[in-house]
């Protein structure tokens, strides 16, 4: 498929080779098979395309799913086991055990740890944040571009995951890619579509775009999810490097020669290159204005932060870059995961591989309604819950591949945010019943609970006004005080999380696109 060149058919002795494009490399690989007992027929490379999908689609599909699995089963969520080691049993069991004959101590006991763990979590992400903020100049610096020769640059392939979307939300995407600073003759967009989704399929017919966009069937077959569509999408790909888009997405025009100026600086150590991302419709409502704040927060400080401290940076689900031969050698995405993302992340830096942000950043469209959230939210914390348990199956051998920095982060940044936001009702209910008196206990975890609360309310208000203000969100100022509300929601999306992680693991969420009123704007400053 590299070569974009097909065995069509054979008469005699002689084999007719398929092929869009006569060069050197076609003609060199020809001789070497079939010797002088071959003839050339040109064709479109849609014909290719369709030829490899219809002859080879079984096989490419069972590697788009299986691929992982079947080279290293322990990095793969296609088999997870939530039953409880051994020593974790005995534990839980002699603890409930002490609970029955000493209650007031299990109590105490169960509400410091639960304390002492949000207050650790606390201090680790306003240390990130803060380093975060002090290094925000020198990763929002603006390369120059300029420098970039047009002839000189790799195919650039685009791949854009399509399920069930209007021709609207497609005619965007279509006309943003068209606009991107990049010869067209170097761009390789292909367009994903499950094969039963004659929807999306006939919305892209409708606005038949030139032949850098190509349409790959995905066939039918489960788990019906993003990565493994794009995994085998990915047999398809003619680019030295890959980036991922999704339906709604707005990136801004100069990003594919940004990302690449930062694979020339850093060289074959670097494994990925993540834009920042946000939303064009943060002014729609509360949930967006709060959602935007979130992105920004996470974007364009705690990434930057966990780089600077060389923890590993758990990837967004768009925007990213990768040289496809790092993605290829890590046998590309799980698709039993459903944040394929933050999994690929952790995967690269185990590998050795560094992954880098940058300045330039791609608009999405926020959820506008609740169950849109917690669609999103749900599927995101339960994906971080599989990431979690998949690589803690061997705690020792990533300890050894991140060291005590990386494993450390690990823990507090992938492992504690599900168990924070499911243990945020416990503590509230636990501290109202201590610091009222409606319970005996010392009056140092009195105020050591309260504290906590009063410190995690302050912190995620202080995050909001910082960033606000930094991006001069002014009209957005007098949400920040309600921002710690938001998290609360998170509470309810991760007892979602867990309910199915149980039931139904590889279930993807589907997030709807193009709700939304507002029209895009090329900035995000008001």
């Amino acid at each position: 498929m590299d070569l974009s060149v097909v065995p069509w058919k054979k008469v005699g002795n002689i084999t007719y080779l398929a092929t869009s494009e006569m060069n050197h490399a076609v003609t060199e690989w020809a001789f070497k098979k079939y010797g002088d007992r071959h003839i050339f027929c040109v064709t479109s490379p849609f014909d290719i395309y369709w030829a490899v999908q219809g002859g080879f689609g079984l096989e490419d599909d069972e590697d788009a799913r299986d691929l992982l699995w079947r080279m290293d089963e322990r990095k793969s969520a296609k088999k997870l086991s939530l039953k409880p080691g051994w020593v974790s049993a005995v534990a839980i069991l002699a603890f409930l055990g002490l609970s029955g004959y000493y209650f007031s101590w299990a109590a105490r006991i169960f509400f410091v740890s639960v304390n002492a763990f949000y207050f650790l979590t606390l201090i680790f992400k306003a240390a990130i944040f803060a380093k975060g903020y002090s290094r925000y100049n020198y990763l929002m610096r603006e390369p120059d571009i300029s420098s970039i020769n047009g002839k000189n640059l790799p195919i650039y392939t685009l791949l854009v995951p399509l399920f069930k979307e209007n021709a609207k939300v497609i005619a965007g995407l279509v006309e943003n890619i068209r606009s991107m600073d990049y010869p067209k003759s170097k761009l390789d967009v292909k367009l994903i579509v499950e094969s039963g989704d004659s929807e999306t399929i006939e919305a892209i017919k409708s606005l038949k775009p030139e032949s850098i966009f190509e349409i790959v069937r995905v066939p039918y077959s489960l788990p019906q999810t993003k990565p493994k569509a794009m995994n085998y999408a990915l047999k398809f790909a003619r680019g030295q490097y890959v980036t991922i888009y999704d339906a709604e997405d707005r990136p801004e025009k100069g990003q594919l020669k940004k990302a690449l100026l930062l694979f020339k600086e850093y060289g074959e150590k670097i494994g990925c290159v993540q834009a920042r991302l946000n939303y064009y419709n943060r002014d729609e409502n509360i949930l967006t204005k709060m959602f935007s704040i979130e992105y920004a927060a996470w974007f364009d400080y705690m990434l930057g932060g966990l780089d600077s401290v060389g923890i590993p940076i758990p990837l967004g689900g768009t925007s990213n870059h990768f040289p496809i031969k790092v993605l290829r050698r890590l046998y590309a995405w799980d698709p039993y995961n459903v944040t394929e993302d933050a999994d690929l992340g952790i995967r690269l830096a185990e590998f050795g591989y560094k992954t880098k942000i940058t300045s330039s950043i791609t608009m999405e469209e926020a959820p506008i309604g609740l169950a849109g959230w917690m669609n999103q939210r749900a599927r995101w914390i339960k994906g971080y819950m599989q990431t979690y348990l998949v690589h803690m199956r061997r705690p020792i051998g990533l300890y050894r591949a991140l060291g005590w920095r990386g494993f450390l982060g690990f823990q507090l940044f992938i492992g504690a945010p599900s168990v924070v936001f499911l243990t945020i009702p416990v503590m509230l209910v636990m501290a109202t019943i201590f610091i009222f008196g409606m319970a005996p206990l010392d009056w140092r975890l009195s105020y050591f609970a309260l504290g906590n609360l009063i410190g995690g309310t302050l912190l995620q208000a202080v995050f909001a006004s910082v960033i606000v203000v930094k991006n001069r969100w002014w009209k957005m100022l007098y949400y920040c005080p309600v921002f710690p509300l938001y998290w609360l929601l998170h509470s309810l999306a991760s007892f979602r999380s867990v309910y199915e992680l149980i039931r139904r693991p590889h279930y993807w969420n589907k997030t709807e696109h193009g709700l939304s009123k507002m029209v895009y704007k090329s900035s995000i400053s008001s």
